[in-house]
């Protein structure tokens, strides 16, 4: 089997078994791209799984290395889990029997605290959206949405017309590794996207079970809810660097800070691990005492 045909199988695996989002599969190919080249750099040719298996653990170390500074550490740990994910693919199918990643720890980093934005910044935001057309309306109820239910922006463009329950007010959001959940959404949000459904058809070009869609009936894609973030942020002023993740984080940390429980939040995010979650509570810490610092008479 050639590196081509390996490197197809190994994406269809990320695709259909994991359930990794296109982002992580772009990455995730673009790391062992990236490291078929230092090794033929290397003078070490991959041609097949043969010369995969004859590997050894100094080559993956030495690519980790070269690359180190050039990337993140956080960047080195994601292409040393693609090379471990690969490797547990190619003992997973048989297609090797030895797997010299599997000896290799990951470096141990610190995550960087979530960064918010405040409740008023938000509200800015979705005051200055003018929901007057068609494409206003889409905009304010994918912000809305996002806030508050705390969406992914993988999760918010995936989600399609049967997915949301404007009756009760519920919707159904397939997360990372493809795992359902339900989420409230507030009445702010179903109202804003009531009035986008109903004029909706404006968009289509076909029938589509997308329900968030761009100008030309397509489903919009995570890159332009970005730019409508950083439109919006433009329009009213906010000169910080806000993605549509900050919009999550956001809503993770208000809720913390107006007194949730966390195991609660954890559900709302979908997150599997709690001490993800708990990642908001220290943010959340962090920023009242610095509050604290600079407003109490007696703080220093």
């Amino acid at each position: 089997m050639n590196r081509e045909e390996l490197t197809g199988r190994f994406a269809e695996y990320l695709r259909v078994e994991k359930g990794y989002s296109e982002h992580t599969l772009r990455n995730y190919l673009s790391d062992i791209e990236i490291f078929f080249e230092y090794l033929k750099e290397r003078k070490i040719e991959i041609a097949d799984e043969k010369d995969l298996e004859r590997l050894e653990p100094v080559d993956i170390r030495g690519f980790l290395a070269s690359r180190f500074k050039i990337n993140k550490s956080s960047s080195s740990q994601r292409r040393l889990s693609a090379i471990k994910t690969f490797y547990k693919f190619l003992v997973k199918r048989a297609i090797i029997s030895k797997n010299p990643s599997e000896i290799i720890s990951s470096p141990k980093t610190e995550k960087p605290l979530p960064k918010a934005i405040s409740v008023d910044e938000v509200f800015a935001i979705i005051h200055a959206i003018d929901a007057g057309d068609v494409l206003s309306l889409r905009d304010r109820a994918m912000v809305e949405l996002m806030y508050g239910s705390g969406l992914r922006v993988s999760e918010l463009v995936s989600v399609n017309t049967a997915d949301i329950d404007l009756r009760n007010n519920t919707l159904k959001v397939l997360g990372k590794g493809r795992k359902e959940r339900i989420v409230p959404v507030g009445s702010y949000a179903a109202e804003s996207v009531t009035q986008y459904i109903a004029r909706r058809a404006e968009l289509l070009r076909e029938e589509t079970d997308a329900l968030f869609l761009n100008k030309n009936g397509s489903r919009i894609t995570t890159r332009s809810v970005a730019r409508i973030i950083r439109k919006y942020l433009d329009k009213c002023a906010i000169n910080k660097n806000v993605s549509p993740h900050t919009l999550r984080h956001s809503f993770a940390t208000h809720l913390l800070g107006s007194g949730a429980d966390i195991r609660f939040i954890q559900e709302l995010l979908g997150h599997s691990s709690l001490s993800t979650t708990q990642r908001y509570a220290r943010a959340s810490i962090e920023h009242l005492m610095q509050v604290y610092d600079k407003s109490h008479p007696h703080s220093k």
